[in-house]
Formats: C-alpha cells, sequence, structure tokens
C-alpha cells in the first residue's frame, strides 16, 4: 500500500528570474556571480572542482513553460534551501545529476497519464513504481528521494507542485530494495602492489614534479619566442631563412651524435604507413622542431627532416629540460620531454597529488576534487614533530 499526506504549506516568494543561482560562497573570488534563475543553461564549471565530470544543468530538455520554470525554481531551492527532513543544500557538483533524475521522474510521470505535479494521486505513485523497477533499484532509489524532495520544496515552487507527501513512512532505500552496507567491504589493496604504487606517486609529487613544471616553463618560453618571429618567406623558396634554420638544426644535431625529434607514439595516425621501431615513430616531430628553431612554418620541409631523421636516428621528446635521475638506476625517469608528454606527465602528476593525499588522510574522493589552493598545514605538534595538515570544506 502506497501512503500520501495532502501538502498544505503556504508558497514562499519565488526568486527573480535574474537572480543569481549560486550561493556567494561558491563564487567567492570568481570572475563573475555565474548563472541567473532564468537562464535556460546553468554552466557551473568555473565554480565546480576541475574533474568534475558534468558541470552544465540544461533546462531545454523540459517542456518550454510551465515544466522548464517548476524545474529552475526547484533547482534554484535545492542549492539554498532545507526544508523538512533536508540537512544540507544540494551541492553545486550533484545538481546535474539531480535535474538528469528529475526529468525521468517527469518522463514516467506522462507515461501513466500525468501532465503536472498538481494531479499526482496515490494510484499514480503505485503506477509508477513498475517503470522506475526496470531501471533498477538504483534508479527506483534515485527518483524516489527525488519525488519526496519535490514535495518537501513545494512551498519554494509556484509554477506547479505536489500536493502530497510520497510514502511517508517508509525511505527511498526501503522501497528500492537496496541492503545497507554500513561498512565498506572493499578489500584493502595488496601489500604488495600498494608499496610500489605509492613510492611512484610520492617520487611524482617530491621529485618529477618540478622536472614537469620546470619544462611547462620551457615550452611557454619557446612558444612565445616562436610567435614572436617574422612571417617566413613563401614556402616555395630554397633559400629562405626557414630553410637556412632548419639545416643549421640539422647540422648541430648532427655535430652532437644526436637523431631528431620522433613524432609522438599518440599521433601516430597522423602519418599512415609509418614505421615505429622499439616504440619510436620513424617520422619528425613538427611541432617540437617548430620550437626548438624558432619557426612558424615547416611543413614543406618535412622531405628534408625525415630525410636527415632516416640517416641520424629519431629520439623520443626534444625539449632539453633536466630530469631528475630515478633512484634505482640513477638514469633520468624518463625520455625528454615533447608538447605531447608534458601535457600527459602534467595528467599524471594529478593523479599522484590525489594518490598520496587519498592514501595518507583517508579523505573520500570528492573531498579530495574539492580541495582549494593553499589547503595545506604545517604544524608543531605537542611531542614536537612536525605535523601536515589538509583543512577543505568537508
Amino acid at each position: 500500500m502506497t501512503l500520501t499526506f495532502e501538502t498544505s504549506l503556504p508558497v514562499q516568494p519565488g526568486p527573480a528570474p535574474d537572480d543569481f543561482v549560486l550561493p556567494k560562497k561558491y563564487t567567492k573570488g570568481k570572475a563573475n556571480r555565474g548563472p541567473r534563475l532564468g537562464d535556460d543553461v546553468w554552466d557551473l564549471r568555473p565554480f565546480l572542482p576541475r574533474t568534475t565530470r558534468r558541470g552544465r544543468v540544461n533546462f531545454l530538455v523540459f517542456d518550454e513553460g510551465l515544466q522548464r520554470r517548476t524545474a529552475q525554481q526547484y533547482a534554484f531551492a535545492v542549492l539554498r534551501e532545507t526544508p523538512g527532513n533536508q540537512r544540507w543544500p544540494v551541492k553545486p557538483t550533484t545538481l546535474p545529476q539531480e535535474i538528469h533524475t528529475l526529468r525521468r521522474v517527469w518522463a514516467n510521470l506522462r507515461t501513466v497519464g500525468i501532465e503536472r505535479l498538481q494531479d499526482v494521486r496515490r494510484e499514480h505513485l503505485e503506477a509508477l513504481l513498475p517503470l522506475m523497477r526496470r531501471s533498477g533499484p538504483n534508479m527506483v532509489e534515485d527518483q524516489v528521494t527525488t519525488l519526496k524532495r519535490l514535495a518537501e520544496f513545494g512551498p519554494f515552487l509556484s509554477y506547479d507542485r505536489l500536493t502530497l507527501r510520497p510514502w511517508p513512512y517508509r525511505t527511498a532505500r526501503q522501497i528500492s530494495g537496496l541492503a545497507n552496507h554500513h561498512e565498506n567491504s572493499t578489500p584493502r589493496i595488496p601489500e604488495e602492489i600498494m608499496r610500489p604504487f605509492l613510492a611512484a606517486a610520492v617520487f611524482y609529487v617530491r621529485y618529477a614534479s618540478g622536472d614537469i613544471l620546470a619544462a611547462r616553463d620551457d615550452l611557454a618560453r619557446l612558444a612565445e619566442t616562436t610567435k614572436a618571429e617574422p612571417v617566413p618567406a613563401p614556402f616555395g623558396r630554397d633559400g629562405s631563412p626557414t630553410r637556412a634554420k632548419i639545416e643549421r638544426f640539422i647540422a648541430h644535431r648532427r655535430a652532437e651524435g644526436r637523431g631528431l625529434p620522433a613524432l609522438p607514439l599518440e599521433h601516430v595516425h597522423t602519418v599512415p604507413g609509418v614505421t615505429v621501431i622499439d616504440g619510436v615513430v620513424q617520422a619528425p616531430n613538427l611541432a617540437m622542431i617548430r620550437h626548438l628553431t624558432g619557426t612558424r612554418h615547416i611543413h614543406h620541409l618535412r622531405h628534408l627532416l625525415t630525410e636527415a631523421g632516416n640517416e641520424l636516428g629519431w629520439e623520443q621528446g626534444g625539449l632539453p629540460t633536466p630530469r631528475t635521475p630515478w633512484p634505482a638506476t640513477g638514469r633520468p625517469w624518463r625520455a625528454e620531454f615533447s608538447p605531447t608528454s608534458v601535457n600527459a606527465e602534467t595528467v599524471h602528476l594529478r593523479v599522484a597529488c590525489w594518490v598520496v593525499i587519498a592514501y595518507l588522510s583517508g579523505m573520500r574522493d570528492m573531498e579530495v576534487r574539492e580541495l582549494g589552493r593553499d589547503c595545506a598545514v604545517t604544524e608543531i605538534g605537542a611531542d614536537g614533530r612536525t605535523r601536515y595538515k589538509i583543512r577543505g570544506r568537508v
């Protein structure tokens, strides 16, 4: 049996269409206050952690008029209000998923013949459950939770709202049939795997980070130098300054006994039919050579570079940034950097920071991703030892 309570809560004065969506605490220090209530698309990405998977709320998926305005009012309210059993507002990071679930709820209501929330009755809720169960128990829990929230936030919805409380004596989890797991049953990562993994992450944070940041600076400096170069002579002139620079670059690499920078393996698809030997593409990395020679356009000289590379050999990277020795071998921890590998290693460094923080602090994924700048604090404990602490939003 599905029990419901009729609601008769007064409707609160609604916000204006030009009111800012996000509370000020989320936009502090940003260039603007973000989207407004009347916007059909709320772009929250500038105010969310970089790793947040969804950062846009698209209300155009709702029917224009009453349904869309109700969805916008609901989204505005869940970010700011705490009615009934709500202990705290919904986080902006979870709002896109919440509105996606609201859309599914509305689609299911339409299937059982309901166009407006105010027309929902007990028999409609009973008809909804079989529809929701088709998508699995997790979807049932999500949609029942949204229906309960719609009732709780009714006073903040002036266009349309539920006039009853769905399943007042049962939780969304009880209705879904999902079991409660009060303790994380996931087994720990075995020590023989975690030890070298954590050691590598710590190496990235303590040592490789300096190399990666220095390589980013070197690459930016080379790019600015290249950008400042004058426009080269027409491509067809063999005596152009560009060709002279390339020839000097090849002669310099020959004198050093070095090969030419090779195309990154990730970009091998851009040169159909090219040979790859021991993971090194036998083709020139034109982007890297442009930066090293300070030239803007060298595509017309690809044949000259290819002939020189086949003679001198091919090398990975090309950016002459020093690299820290790997403790076990005493050799640089990686080959020379290239524009592609600098970007890849930056991602690896972010992952290493996440690993170290999560492992040593026990913080959850979302807690780590919401950390801000200057969150690390160093203090001296009562025993005289240095304590490293992190201050987050949770």
